[in-house]
C-alpha cells in the first residue's frame, strides 16, 4: 500500500465517497469495536468518508437515509441476522447501493447468505475490506475482479461465489489504535458497570489478541479463528489503554479476549508497560481467564494489573459434561479450585453454564446446580446459565444437523431465541420439554439471588447514583429482598 490514500471512484463524480458501516447489535453498554476497527484502519488507507450506524442511539434505516451513502456495510450475528436482510431490502429499494455484509453470522454460515447482499466479507475485515472499496466503480463490483479477492462471497448470477481464504493479519499491529471518535460520546458517561459489581465509572472494550487455542463444542471461535492465536504487543496494548485513559477518561477496561490469561510473561510486561506510563492505578480490569490455567502467581499477576473481576465459562458440574463440552481440558475440581482462588485472592467472580446439552440427563444437571450452589456459598458475584444452543460454526450446530435435531427446512429468516427453553433443541431424548422448563426455572429462581443482591449493594454502596432504576430491581421480590438485606447486613 502505498503511504498515499487510495481515492475511490464515485460513478465518475469529483467528491469524497461515503461509507456506512451499520451497528445491529443492541447493547448500549458495549460499542461496536469491530466496526470502530474497520473505520479506523479504513480512514487510515483510503480518501472516504465514514460514518458508524448505530442501533443503539439511532433508526439505522433513518440515519442511513440521511446519511445519502454510496455503500453501505453491515456486520450480524445469527440472532441479527434476519434483521439484516430486512434491512438490507429496505436500503437496497431507496438507494439502490452496493450492500456488503459481514461478521460472525457470514464467516461461519456464508452457504446462508441472502442474494440482497452484493458482496460479503469473511472473517477479518479490514484488509479485504480495503481490496474491495478499491474495485469500487460506477455503484458496482465487477464479478471478475471480486474473484481476485480472497475471503469474500458474493453471486454471479444464480452460482454463489466463495473466494480463496484470507490469510490472517500478522503481525496484528498491523491495525491503528481504534478511534473512538467514530462512535457515540454517550458510551463514555460515568454509569453503573455491572461487570465491575455495580462501580460507578467508564468503561472501554479492548481486545489485546485474536483467536482461542482452545476447542469448545459450543463455541464458533475455532471456525472464525482456527484455533490460532495472534497477540498485539505490548507496547500496542499499552498504548491503547494510555489513549482511552488520556482522551476519555476511562478507569474500566474490559478485555473482550477469549483468554487474557494467556502468557504470563505477557502480563508481566503488560504491567511494567503500565507502571511506565503511570497508568496501572488509573484503570481497573475485566477479563476472562480458564479453571484449568487458574493458579497462586495468575492471581498475583491479576493484583498487581488491578484486575477486579475475572469471569469464567464454568459449563458444567458433571465430569462426564464438563469433558464433552471443553473437549477434555478442564476438570470439576478445577472449576471449584479456580473459583475459590478467585475469591480467596479478593476478585469478583462471575461464571456461565450450559444445560439440555447432547446427551446430558437430569442427573447431571442436578450436579451442575450443585456447582451453582456452592459457588453461591464462597460468594460468587454473578452467575449466567443458558440453554444449549446450536449456533453455526460450532460441533454443537454439527450435530443438531447430523442428528436432525435441526430441521432441513430451518429457516434464518424466522430464527428463534436460542437460549430459551422453548428452545432446547440439543436436550437428551429422555427429557420432556416440560422437565427443561421445570428445571430452568428452578435455576433463575437460584439466580435472582444474584441481581437481589446487586440492587441491595448498589442502595448501600452507591447512594449517590439514581435509586429509581435500582429500587425497581429490589421490589420485583420483595420478601427475598427483605431476606438478602438482613442477611448482608448481619
Amino acid at each position: 500500500m502505498n503511504a498515499e490514500k487510495n481515492i475511490l471512484d464515485v460513478s465518475g463524480e469529483n467528491k469524497k465517497p461515503k461509507l456506512a458501516l451499520v451497528n445491529i447489535i443492541e447493547n448500549k453498554n458495549i460499542y461496536p469495536l469491530n466496526l470502530v476497527s474497520l473505520a479506523t484502519y479504513l480512514n487510515e488507507k483510503m480518501d472516504i468518508d465514514i460514518r458508524i450506524i448505530d442501533i443503539n442511539y439511532e433508526d439505522p434505516f433513518e440515519a442511513i437515509i440521511a446519511f445519502n451513502p454510496d455503500i453501505v456495510g453491515i456486520s450480524s450475528l445469527t440472532v441479527t441476522y434476519p434483521y439484516a436482510i430486512s434491512l438490507a431490502k429496505k436500503i437496497k429499494n431507496a438507494l439502490n447501493v452496493p450492500l456488503l455484509l459481514g461478521g460472525a453470522h457470514p464467516t461461519t454460515m456464508p452457504d446462508s447468505i441472502d442474494e440482497i447482499f452484493d458482496v460479503v466479507v469473511i472473517g477479518e475485515g479490514e484488509e479485504t475490506l480495503e481490496q474491495l472499496l478499491a474495485l469500487y466503480s460506477g455503484n458496482s463490483f465487477a464479478p471478475e475482479d471480486l474473484k481476485k479477492i480472497r475471503g469474500i462471497v458474493f453471486y454471479q448470477g444464480n452460482e454463489l461465489v466463495i473466494t480463496e481464504q484470507r490469510e490472517f493479519i500478522v503481525p496484528l499491529d498491523k491495525l491503528p489504535i481504534p478511534d473512538l471518535s467514530f462512535v457515540k460520546k454517550d458510551y463514555f458517561r460515568k454509569k453503573d458497570q455491572h461487570v465491575f459489581k455495580g462501580k460507578v465509572g467508564i468503561i472501554a472494550n479492548i481486545m489485546t489478541s485474536r483467536g482461542c487455542p482452545y476447542n469448545c463444542v459450543f463455541c464458533a471461535s475455532p471456525s472464525i479463528w482456527q484455533r490460532k492465536v495472534r497477540f498485539f504487543s505490548v507496547k500496542r496494548v499499552i498504548d491503547e489503554i494510555e489513549y482511552l485513559v488520556n482522551t476519555y477518561n476511562v478507569n474500566m477496561i474490559q478485555v473482550y479476549d477469549d483468554v487474557f490469561s494467556i502468557g504470563k510473561s505477557r502480563l508481566y510486561e503488560i504491567i511494567d508497560g503500565l507502571e511506565e506510563r503511570n497508568l496501572l492505578n488509573k484503570i481497573v480490569i475485566a477479563c476472562q481467564s480458564r479453571a484449568n490455567i487458574m493458579d497462586e502467581e495468575l492471581c498475583e499477576i491479576f493484583k498487581k494489573l488491578n484486575v477486579l473481576t475475572v469471569s469464567f465459562g464454568f459449563e458444567s458440574g458433571n465430569e462426564e459434561m464438563l469433558r464433552y463440552l471443553k473437549k477434555e481440558s478442564v476438570t470439576v475440581e478445577q472449576n471449584k479450585n479456580a473459583a475459590l482462588l478467585t475469591k480467596k485472592h479478593g476478585f469478583n467472580l462471575y461464571g456461565s453454564f450450559i444445560i439440555a446439552n447432547p446427551g446430558e440427563k437430569i442427573g447431571q444437571i442436578e450436579e451442575t446446580i450443585k456447582l451453582i450452589d456452592f459457588l453461591k456459598d464462597i460468594g460468587a458475584d454473578g452467575i449466567d446459565v443458558y440453554i444449549a444452543s446450536p449456533l453455526p460454526g460450532t460441533e454443537f450446530w454439527r450435530y443438531g444437523v447430523q442428528q436432525g435435531r435441526i430441521p432441513k427446512e430451518f429457516d434464518l429468516d424466522k430464527i428463534p431465541n436460542f437460549y430459551s427453553p422453548d428452545n432446547s433443541f440439543l436436550k437428551d431424548s429422555s427429557l420432556s420439554q416440560e422437565q427443561i422448563e421445570k428445571i430452568y426455572s428452578r435455576v433463575l429462581e437460584k439466580l435472582s439471588f444474584f441481581s437481589q443482591r446487586r440492587s441491595i449493594l448498589n442502595i448501600l454502596l452507591y447512594p449517590k447514583e439514581p435509586l429509581l432504576k435500582t429500587l425497581k430491581r429490589a421490589v420485583m421480590n420483595p420478601k427475598e429482598t427483605f431476606i438478602r438485606a438482613i442477611t448482608r447486613l448481619a
